[in-house]
Formats: C-alpha cells, structure tokens, sequence
C-alpha cells in the first residue's frame, strides 16, 4: 500500500470517529435537586429534575384522599375526586401540560406548581389534619425510576393540644 492510501485510509477512520461522537446519545442522568425534605404550613420548596427520557411524573399523598384539580396552560381544567394520587405527566397518555396542580380535602391543601419542565415547586397552603402527611414526586425515566420524598407538616396551633395516643 501506497503512503497515499495509507493517509487517505487514516483521515476517513478519523472522520467517522469524529461524526460518531454524536451528543444526543449522552444523557443528564443528574439526580434532583432534592430527594428527601420538610415543608411546614405556609410554606413552600422548589425541585428540580432531569427531563432527559423522562416517561411520566406522578404525585402521591399518604393518609387520606384528595380531590384533584389540574390546570393546563389552554385554560384546560379537570378535577378528579377521592384519589391519593395523580399523574402530571405522561407519555403513555394525551395528557397535556399541566401547569398548575391543587390537592384538597377537608384538612390539607397543597398546590404543586410546574412553571416548566424540570422544575416543580410545592405550596402547603393548610395541614390542620393533626398529622404530618408524607408525600413523594416519582419519576419514571425510560431507563431508570427515582422519587423525591418530602414531609407536609402539621400546623400547631398555640395553646392547642394534640392527642397522639390513649392509654
């Protein structure tokens, strides 16, 4: 083989390494900003999260059921009763962009609010359920599943008493 092919040979190989490193194969398989935290009554916290292959986010309550009311950026509103649960985001579905999200029932309301993709804030607006009502943001990637957990807190009212157990 003739030096010319020999370069001619390297340059095409160079070539196709070169083409091959392409950035849509890499993921941002960064974690959230949070995994695991408190918000007391009044207050709010702000999550961020990859969106990279991301399939379906689902919101979860424990203790009691709530009803549902979902906002979407076309004025599109939906509310569904009795549920511990509610999907935000999913593939699967024609689920639209929900924007807005407020989780009610006699004793707790909460409002997740999803400005854009990626970042999720919690709004606990009122817990005078006397208990701590935990919660978790799953996320479902099409590689992998994760959950940020976080704690809604009770209200305390002054001078008020909480009965927790009876002897």
């Amino acid at each position: 083989m003739n030096t010319h092919s020999l370069k001619l040979l390297f340059l095409l190989i160079c070539a196709l390494m070169f083409a091959g490193c392409n950035n849509d194969i890499f993921i941002d398989d960064s974690s959230p900003s949070d995994s695991d935290f408190k918000i007391q009554a009044g207050g709010e916290k702000e999550v961020s999260f990859s969106t990279d292959y991301l399939y379906s986010v689902k919101l979860e309550l424990s203790s009691l059921d709530y009803d549902w009311t979902t906002y979407a950026d076309n004025d599109y509103s939906n509310t569904y009763h009795s549920r511990s649960s509610l999907y935000i985001m999913d593939q699967a579905s024609s689920l639209p962009f929900l924007n807005r999200v407020e989780a009610v029932n006699d004793m707790v309301r909460v409002e997740f609010v999803q400005e854009k993709a990626g970042r999720l804030k919690i709004r606990l607006l009122g817990n005078t359920s006397g208990e701590n009502i935990s919660g978790q943001i799953r996320l479902v990637y099409s590689y992998k599943e994760t959950s940020i957990r976080f704690t809604l807190m009770r209200e305390e009212e002054e001078g008020a008493y909480i009965i927790t157990s009876l002897t």
